[in-house]
């Protein structure tokens, strides 16, 4: 059955093709595959339509054709993709729709912070083959995560995220694992530091400076220590690096930040152009921040420009070998290109990394796809190349 020179094949090619084309919008392709493959799509339809004529009246001409464009916008839709399929579908779909809502309460009600803690504190997490334990060290949370048969010469220190409410949970000690894959015999060292409903800064720092010391005590030298932190992680982690600078203590051999929330001015361009992408933006982004009520800030509203609070306010000269993740949905993206900026124009080594179409923390979701990926593998080549 035909409707004018159209026939049912056509409307299910043109189906697929309108798919194709959301691909590679979604997928954010560069604009010279979407205009190649735009042009290759209206000859296409041109050509299987009778539109224009091909070489000649053979329909197998025709057909030939039509493969080879086919073939052409595949291999255009390969070659231009800036973001992976799957990386894509999660960031533009999946992301959007799992905001965690379930962390708005905690950020304005102590007694609900309070109740979620208690029970991501009780958690109960198990993995075969790896040791965990969990001790307290003048009044600091502490665990330790590490192979059965490390020897544990090496340590890096874990600073999770969680806007400093929300507490340690299992999701970080499984990142934890992934870490001791990657160097043989490292202990990953965890504080549970002291969230903002129990204190406000500088608990949660003099926390992560007490389990840095701790780890010294046992007889680590700093340049066996890497620190790595997510989002309000990578906040105290580089908040770690500026104290222990500042007051002459030794620093480890290098900083590993992914996404760092390192601005609560919340005042630079990506807060307000990334703010309708970004997860946090409904909280952070787009001025709609408010320190008063933002229970880490507490008795501290004045002091946002402190560097110990807002490590992008910091001078950068003699800091530790760093490198940066952030993804380019952000409102934390100018966070980690200012600071990557400062460390090397002080004489000082660092990286930032910008995943294209990638979320908040993206890499501790815990799904392998691409960015993912080759987000894990350049922090073990960092890690690597620190410890060679």
């Amino acid at each position: 059955m035909k409707v004018g020179r159209i026939g049912l094949l056509d409307i299910l090619v043109v189906f697929l093709i309108g798919i194709y084309v959301g691909l590679l919008l979604l997928c954010e392709n560069t604009c010279v595959g979407r205009m190649v493959a735009g042009i290759s799509i209206v000859g296409y339809l041109s050509i299987r339509c009778g539109f224009v004529k091909c070489f000649c009246e053979n329909s197998k001409h025709k057909k030939w054709v039509c493969l080879l464009l086919v073939g052409l916008n595949i291999f255009i839709g390969l070659t231009t993709t800036q973001v992976s399929f799957q990386g894509a579908i999660i960031s533009k779909i999946v992301v959007p729709i799992m905001t965690p809502e379930f962390a708005k309460p905690m950020l304005l009600n102590k007694e609900d912070s309070n109740a979620a803690n208690e029970v991501i504190f009780n958690e109960i997490w198990e993995k075969e083959d790896y040791v965990h334990e969990k001790f307290t060290k003048e009044n600091v949370k502490i665990e330790k995560i590490y192979a059965q048969n490390s020897s544990n010469k090496k340590v890096v220190m874990e600073i999770h995220g969680g806007a400093f409410v929300v507490g340690l949970k299992s999701s970080y000690r499984d990142m934890a694992v992934k870490i001791c894959d990657i160097y043989e015999d490292t202990m990953v060292v965890l504080p549970d530091y002291t969230t903002s409903e129990d204190a406000p800064y500088p608990a949660a720092l003099n926390d992560c400076v007490a389990t840095y010391e701790w780890i010294l005590e046992q007889g680590y030298e700093s340049e066996d220590i890497i620190i790595i932190g997510d989002s309000a992680g990578g906040n105290l982690a580089l908040a770690l690096g500026l104290y222990l600078r500042d007051n002459n203590r030794p620093q480890p051999a290098g900083i590993i930040t992914i996404s760092a929330f390192a601005n609560h001015k919340c005042d630079t361009e990506s807060y307000y152009k990334n703010a309708d992408k970004c997860i946090l933006g409904n909280w952070f982004g787009a001025g709609r921040f408010n320190a008063d009520e933002f229970f880490y800030l507490e008795g501290h509203i004045d002091e946002l420009d402190n560097p110990y609070i807002s490590p992008v306010y910091g001078s950068y000269e003699n800091f530790p070998k760093l490198l940066m993740q952030v993804g380019s949905r952000e409102i934390v993206l100018d966070d980690s290109v200012t600071i990557t900026d400062k460390v090397n124009k002080a004489g000082g080594e660092a990286t930032v990394t910008v995943y294209r179409g990638m979320w908040h923390v993206f890499q501790v979701i815990g799904i392998d796809f691409p960015e993912a990926i080759a987000a894990w593998e350049e922090i073990g080549d960092f890690i690597m190349e620190v410890w060679k």
